[in-house]
């Protein structure tokens, strides 16, 4: 053996060499041209595609406010469905159950009510009709006050209209009153 470190290449070596080096230089040139050539459309890609991600996201959040909305008009819708046939009287009932429930109240804070005077008046641009009853009644003070918390936690749409004073008591004496309340009926 010889004391140097030679190395010749043989002719095949060389073939591989000259190969591999041309394997090389293609792959650079190829690297050469993506990062030149083909980059600025990459950027233009990812931000083309980002910007249509963001839109997405915009697009996914409107329809789930939409899907929302949607669901409060529908809750809305069997809200006032519950309010025409629970809190309304009904056409069919006829104006026997306002009657009924004046008499309820009435007897509840225990007052006598005198003749009573109904009368009935179409709601304006509403597919409701009131109902009034008008009466004279001699209570207390603190029969008043039980008459009117009835009426406002009564279950349907029952209201004091008017509330006159006949005649202003002397302490100890009874109340003498106007009282209109009124009902409202809903009509198909």
């Amino acid at each position: 053996m010889n004391g140097g470190n030679n190395l010749v290449l043989g002719r095949r070596e060389k073939r591989i060499l000259s190969i591999l080096a041309a394997i090389f230089g293609v792959l650079v040139v190829f690297l050469l041209y993506v990062a030149v050539v083909e980059r600025p459309g990459l950027l233009r890609t990812e931000r083309s595609l980002a910007r249509a991600r963001e839109s997405s996201e915009r697009a996914a959040a409107e329809l789930a406010r939409k899907k929302e909305e949607a669901g409060m008009w529908r809750q809305g819708r069997r809200d006032a469905e519950e309010v025409r046939t629970a809190w309304f009287y009904q056409e069919a009932e006829g104006p026997l159950a306002f009657m009924s429930d004046v008499e309820k109240i009435l007897n509840g804070a225990a007052i006598e009510a005198g003749q009573k005077a109904y009368s009935y008046d179409d709601v304006r641009g509403e597919k409701a009709e009131r109902i009034n009853v008008t009466f004279n009644c001699a209570c207390s003070y603190f029969m008043l006050k039980r008459l009117l918390d009835d009426i406002e936690r009564f279950p349907r749409f029952l209201f004091l209209e008017r509330l006159d004073f006949l005649k202003t008591p002397d302490r100890g004496q009874t109340l003498e009153l106007s009282i209109t309340l009124a009902g409202y009926r809903a009509q198909r």
